[in-house]
């Protein structure tokens, strides 16, 4: 019998099935397609706001005033919902960024003249008052839920037993916190270093060794490097002085030059500039030293070499050596 007189027409039940099967394919692919098309339109969603051109909204109604002449302090928390805000009259305040209402106000008990950040400590700040004690603070904001609700709750807190240190009338002041806390305060004639071994918790400041310096001419701005192994001092006149803090006794003058143009504003930068880098290298100057970053580099290709004044040979250093030299 010839082979093709073998074969027959496919059973009605196969052809229900074949027809179904091609419905589940088609039903199938068409899903797949669907869920790729879904996915790139969530990705084009992601992305066109990158793309879109900034704009920036109106201040939201009810946001408390603040009067930048009245301000000594204002910080926004690492979260971006609170900011904290200390005035003149020592009038501290938590308040919403998104409502602008405020979450906690305080009266210190006195005036604030200056306020600075403790670095590289997170949300620790150092009062000058108008009697020239300097006090410190620190801010935490905690969360709470009434219920579904969500409820930030601000605190402030006085550490060292809201112990204060009499630094007196000075044209400026700043300070570390390091393996001890380090205050240096500048007046006309003179800079002077207090090195307070780091207490423990709930426990006073006890007494400071003292250093004293002579200051430079017209000295008007003060900044403590990173690790507190620097001090620099800026002028009105546009000069920096810096100090070596690093070896024990009295501290070295090491360099001094004139910025320009416009000294005051290239100081004031330098001032931020400098605030931002003890932020970034507070956060690494433990992990990141002699033994875990030998080679100061960037990228496998590249590696940087050190060179100054006192230096002209072109030396290979670790990293923690290239930011505190």
């Amino acid at each position: 019998m010839p082979p093709q007189a073998m074969l027959s027409a496919p059973s009605a039940r196969r052809r229900r099935v074949d027809a179904l099967t091609r419905r589940i394919v088609a039903v199938g692919g068409a899903t797949v397609i669907a869920a790729i098309a879904l996915m790139f339109l969530h990705l084009l969603w992601v992305v066109l706001p990158i793309l879109a051109p900034v704009r920036i909204a109106p201040a939201v109604d009810g946001a408390p005033s603040l009067p930048a002449a009245q301000t000594r302090l204002l910080r926004i928390d690492d979260t971006g919902e609170t900011a904290f805000r200390i005035n003149a009259t020592g009038r501290a305040a938590f308040f919403d960024l998104r409502s602008g209402k405020v979450l906690l106000s305080l009266q210190l008990p006195e005036t604030v003249l200056r306020a600075k950040p403790a670095f590289p400590q997170a949300d620790a700040y150092a009062l000058l008052h108008g009697d020239g004690r300097l006090r410190f603070i620190e801010t935490r904001v905690g969360v709470a839920f009434d219920g579904d609700a969500r409820r930030l709750t601000p605190d402030l807190q006085f550490p060292y037993g809201g112990e204060s240190i009499a630094i007196g009338q000075v044209e400026d002041f700043d300070l570390f916190f390091g393996r001890e806390i380090l205050v240096a305060s500048l007046t006309e004639e003179r800079i002077v270093l207090r090195r307070f071994p780091r207490p423990a918790p709930g426990l006073g400041l006890g007494r400071p060794h003292l250093t004293t310096l002579a200051a430079p001419p017209a000295a008007q701005r003060l900044i403590v490097g990173p690790r507190g192994d620097w001090l620099y001092l800026l002028g009105r006149d546009g000069a920096a002085t810096l100090f070596d803090l690093r070896r024990s006794g009295q501290p070295r003058r090491r360099s001094s030059v004139r910025l320009s143009p416009a000294p005051m504003a290239a100081a004031e930068h330098l001032v931020d500039f400098f605030n931002r880098i003890n932020i970034i290298y507070g956060t690494v100057c433990e992990f990141c030293t002699e033994q875990t970053c030998p080679i100061m580099s960037g990228g496998p290709k590249f590696e940087y070499y050190w060179a100054d004044e006192t230096q002209k040979k072109p030396q290979a250093l670790s990293a923690s050596q290239v930011y505190t030299q």
